[in-house]
């Protein structure tokens, strides 16, 4: 989902189209862009103070809240786009403590590897 927002925000406008679009549900194996969510995000929507998302277009409003994207309204249309410094999940969330350190030595894996990405990000 992340992947998608940074792909059509390098082609022009990260518009909820442009993102369904630039989506690849082959590459996760989690569905398509209107499939269902498996994962039930119930708790940490409420933590965060938006409706829990049934699909993926209703994750933007939560990563949005969680402080990973940055929205902005231009024409009347919702744009997304990365924060520059996200933070973590424990930062933003109220997580059970094996789930804190989980987050926290996946933080430390990603900035020791040459391969960048989010940190601690919800999926």
């Amino acid at each position: 989902m992340l992947y998608a927002v940074q792909l059509a925000a390098a082609t022009g406008a990260a518009t909820e189209e442009r993102i369904a679009a630039a989506y690849q549900p082959w590459s996760s194996g989690s569905g398509g862009w209107n499939s269902p969510i498996e994962d039930d995000l119930s708790r940490f929507a409420a933590q965060l103070g938006v409706p829990a998302p049934a699909t993926r277009p209703d994750l933007l409003p939560l990563l949005v809240a969680a402080g990973l994207l940055i929205t902005e309204t231009a024409g009347g249309v919702p744009r997304y786009r990365w924060a520059p410094d996200p933070p973590q999940a424990g930062e933003v969330l109220d997580l059970p403590a094996h789930q804190a350190d989980m987050i926290r030595r996946q933080d430390d894996r990603e900035r020791h590897t040459p391969r960048s990405g989010s940190r601690g990000h919800i999926h």
